[in-house]
């Protein structure tokens, strides 16, 4: 298999070089208008592809979609483990991060991470939003719910990290991207699941 070609989906976060001020601006722009006008997207797939369909009404301002996340460690230091013949060996820190990834949906049962990767200094999620009337959270309007969902993980693990005495730090924000279609989710999602065997090729590995 050859080497898996990540910069569609980093591409927002990092852009390649020679890229113009004005393309990052209308960029910028198109995403702020996305996120505030509510390209709704949930996933399901069909045969063997992610698809992101179009979804809700668009007056709607509960910020349902989906998302890529990459929340890194504090200038990169493998508090998570290490990774030994394409394995991750993970940390009490880590396996507690990815128990609270799994049950996301006791905290925030409008979300849901099918897909997520720990590496040894950051983690990659595949975050979906899905709101309703019957499910919307209180005080939705002054609270980002993809800021939540981040900022409730990261605390927890600050939490467990104080409790059991574990020196432990996040770097201060994180990394969104909307994922607008099938062809994104599908590049995403396949990522997620190699970013164990191409750790030494990862922009994020040190």
């Amino acid at each position: 298999m050859g080497r898996l070609v990540t910069f569609p989906i980093v591409y927002p976060i990092y852009p390649p070089r020679g890229t113009s001020l004005l393309f990052l601006l209308i960029f910028d722009f198109l995403s702020i208008f996305a996120y505030y006008n509510n390209f709704n997207m949930m996933v399901d797939k069909y045969n063997e592809k992610y698809r992101v369909p179009t979804t809700r009404v668009s007056w709607s301002k509960y910020a349902s979609g989906v998302y890529f996340i990459t929340i890194c460690t504090y200038e990169g230091k493998h508090y998570f483990g290490e990774i030994r013949n394409d394995e991750m060996i993970f940390t009490p820190i880590a396996l507690f991060l990815k128990e609270n990834i799994d049950n996301i949906q006791s905290h925030y049962p409008y979300a849901s991470i099918p897909y997520y990767v720990v590496m040894p200094n950051h983690l990659h999620l595949y975050l979906v939003i899905d709101i309703s009337f019957e499910n919307l959270p209180e005080n939705y309007e002054k609270s980002p719910l993809v800021s939540r969902i981040v900022n409730g993980l990261k605390g927890g693990v600050t939490r467990y990290a104080n409790q059991n005495g574990i020196p432990f730090r996040w770097q201060s924000r994180f990394h969104d991207h909307i994922v607008r279609d099938g062809k994104e989710a599908d590049l995403i999602v396949n990522y997620i699941r190699s970013n164990v065997v191409h750790w030494l090729d990862d922009c994020y590995h040190r």
